[in-house]
């Protein structure tokens, strides 16, 4: 059964609002890779009709987060490891990029910004609040591309942000990769408080890499394989 909960009657966005919801029950894991996802039975759980829960639908899509399929159907789709591979491999690159150019234009307000997330994110982990820490997480990556000053750039990163804020969920329940997550975090905005662009950039390809590694391993020892097999 398809947990939901549904869109209240006096919503003037429900098409926004039915792919929020989507995509939260996605990210968070409540529709698993593979669960078939039909606009009949969407739009009854989230109270609305068809129309909202299409158009949620295909933004899911454009997003990768689903395959739209014929019937009226979608399936939450799924990444293997090459394709994983690609993505974070990618990610490291543009990452580093905005670390870099971060480092040499941030502005004395996004960098406070910066410092100000860093020191929430440390609240977060102490009180184990994992939601909050997802979400400073993706502020802190936002803003660094923000600060890079480089607006292609960040539309490349947003466009990624789906996909990776689905991974990046499932690591931060993690004990061990969430503690290490946020002391690399540190690490990236050292490096640009310090404007230093070489340690930046090396220090956010660092942590999108160990990110891919800790992902293998976790997905290598579910399938009964030696993690030791990811880090070749």
């Amino acid at each position: 059964m398809i947990e939901i909960e549904p869109i209240a009657d006096t919503s003037l966005y429900r098409s926004d609002e039915a792919y929020e919801r989507l995509k939260r029950a996605i990210v968070r894991g409540r529709l698993p890779p593979g669960v078939r996802l039909r606009e009949s039975e969407l739009a009854a759980r989230l109270g609305v009709s068809r129309t909202p829960v299409r158009e949620a639908l295909r933004r899911l899509a454009a997003e990768g987060l689903v395959r739209l399929q014929p019937g009226r159907t979608a399936v939450v789709a799924d990444l293997d490891p090459a394709a994983l591979r690609d993505l974070y491999s990618v990610r490291a690159v543009l990452e580093g990029m905005a670390a870099r150019e971060a480092a040499r234009n941030v502005s004395p307000p996004v960098l406070g910004l910066l410092g100000g997330l860093t020191a929430q994110m440390a609240d977060a982990l102490e009180r184990g609040d994992d939601e909050q820490l997802e979400a400073l997480n993706t502020q802190f990556h936002l803003a660094v591309a923000q600060a890079s000053g480089n607006r292609y750039l960040m539309r490349l990163l947003m466009e990624m942000e789906p996909q990776v804020e689905r991974f990046r969920f499932v690591a931060l329940r993690d004990p061990a990769r969430r503690k290490r997550s946020y002391e690399e975090h540190c690490v990236i905005y050292a490096a640009v408080r310090d404007h230093d662009a070489d340690r930046a950039e090396q220090a956010a390809r660092h942590h999108v890499e160990r990110a891919l590694a800790w992902r293998l391993a976790r997905d290598t020892e579910q399938r009964g394989g030696s993690p030791r097999d990811t880090e070749r």
